[in-house]
C-alpha cells in the first residue's frame, strides 16, 4: 500500500465506514450488478473504492485483502437492505 492509500485509511473512522461504503454502492456498484448477483455479497473497500461480489463472504473478502491489505470493508447484500439478517420475517 501506498503511504498515501495508508494514511487515507488511517484517517477513516469506523463510524464513517458504512455511509461511505453506501455511497460507493450507490453510485458506482448497484447498476454494474445483475440479475445473477442478487443476493450475493459485495464486499466494498471503502478507501479505493474496488469491492467484489461472491456468494462466499471469506472469498470476497480475501480477494479484496490481496488487492488492499489494509482495506476498510463494508459488505452489503446485493438487493438487500443488510448483509445478515437476525429473526424472523423477510429481510427485503
Amino acid at each position: 500500500m501506498t503511504q498515501k492509500k495508508e494514511a487515507e485509511s488511517m484517517t477513516i473512522d469506523n463510524s464513517q465506514i458504512g455511509p461511505l461504503g453506501q455511497a460507493i454502492y450507490e453510485e458506482k456498484i448497484r447498476d454494474a450488478l445483475g440479475p445473477e448477483d442478487h443476493g450475493k455479497l459485495v464486499v466494498i473497500d471503502v478507501v479505493s473504492g474496488d469491492y467484489e461480489v461472491d456468494s462466499d463472504h471469506i472469498a470476497a473478502l480475501m480477494r479484496i485483502r490481496e488487492r488492499h491489505p489494509d482495506a476498510r470493508t463494508l459488505t452489503k447484500r446485493a438487493g438487500f437492505r443488510g448483509a445478515y439478517h437476525m429473526g424472523s420475517g423477510n429481510p427485503t
